[in-house]
């Protein structure tokens, strides 16, 4: 099995006459969409309005122009698919994408296979008993859990807009805070002033650096919402353990995953201003309220369950 960067290590196996699968660890909408911009670039893609086609196609044709090795990314990906045997493995569902599975067969010969969405089972460490110690001090449904992966950092700008929301929700949080290595901004500067000791003293928030068990903490009962990039991994995540998702892309292919996630009706997304497409505090804290706290939220949450029951099944 290889992924989208390595079709040289298929080419390595035929040459064993040992057969290759392609193992797409992106969505089916993400895939889809990457391979009809290189097939049929000026075809409309038939599942997203206009507006929103055009900011993607400027992200996709970033990504797809790169080179490396003398082989630009968007070559690199067609050869992926290409030389994959009969099969190409996906992680993902039925249940959550069935209309973007059911447009590959127009894209290619091969035949798509659903994995699922492959989460691993919490393993316990003794490093998370503090984190669990104080979720379990909290009333069910009642945390947010903020994380943005392991491969986006967060602009200092970014990271004040989030926390200033946090706090204006008054919502109990989790905080996963990551800084560049190459960046010289210490943690209070990358946190609005006071954030840290008004989160000590009314016992709202847990600040966490590095790494965190993810998927353990996002089954805890006392979660409520996962404010979360919307990067796949992530995202399968929230919907296995049922929980509603606050969803803020950033890079890549995120905005996609984010509107599959509010489509089957299990998260929301936070506006950013229509003009410079920052994030805005104000809109942080609505959202989060709204899935948390107010009344329609519920349906979010309830649909969350659902999704995660027949996942399960």
């Amino acid at each position: 099995m290889y992924d989208l960067f390595q079709p040289w290590a298929a080419e390595a196996a035929y040459q064993y006459h040992i057969a290759a699968v392609l193992f797409l660890t992106i969505s089916a909408v993400a895939g889809s969409y990457l391979l009809h911009n290189i097939i049929n670039p000026s075809l409309k893609y038939p599942f997203f309005e206009s507006d929103f086609l055009d900011r993607e196609n400027k992200k996709i044709n970033r990504f797809m122009h790169p080179t490396a090795n003398g082989t630009l990314n968007k070559d690199r990906n067609l050869k992926a698919f290409e030389l994959s045997c009969k099969f190409v493995f996906i992680k993902t569902s039925r249940e959550i994408e069935s209309k973007y599975l059911d447009y590959f067969p127009s894209l290619m010969e091969n035949e798509i296979v659903p994995v699922g969405p492959l989460v691993q089972e919490s393993i316990f460490k003794e490093d998370d008993t503090k984190i669990m110690d104080w979720l379990s001090q909290k009333e069910p449904w009642s945390v947010v859990f903020v994380s943005f992966g392991s491969e986006y950092f967060l602009s200092k700008d970014e990271m004040h807009e989030i926390a200033s929301g946090l706090l204006l929700s008054e919502v109990s949080f989790i905080r996963v805070l990551r800084l560049h290595p190459d960046e010289k901004i210490t943690i209070e500067e990358a946190l609005p002033q006071g954030f840290a000791e008004e989160i000590e003293r009314n016992n709202k928030g847990m600040l966490v650096q590095g790494w965190v068990p993810q998927a353990k903490i996002l089954r805890h009962g006392r979660i409520g919402g996962f404010l979360s990039h919307c990067g796949w991994g992530s995202a399968v995540e929230g919907m296995v353990f049922g929980v509603p998702i606050i969803a803020m892309p950033m890079v890549y292919e995120q905005s996609r995953n984010a509107k599959v996630v509010v489509d089957i009706g299990m998260g929301m997304d936070v506006p950013r201003d229509k003009i410079n497409q920052r994030l805005r505090r104000e809109e942080v804290a609505r959202v989060i309220k709204h899935v948390l706290l107010q009344e329609e939220g519920k349906q979010i949450r309830r649909k969350a369950k659902e999704m995660s029951e027949r996942m399960r099944r």
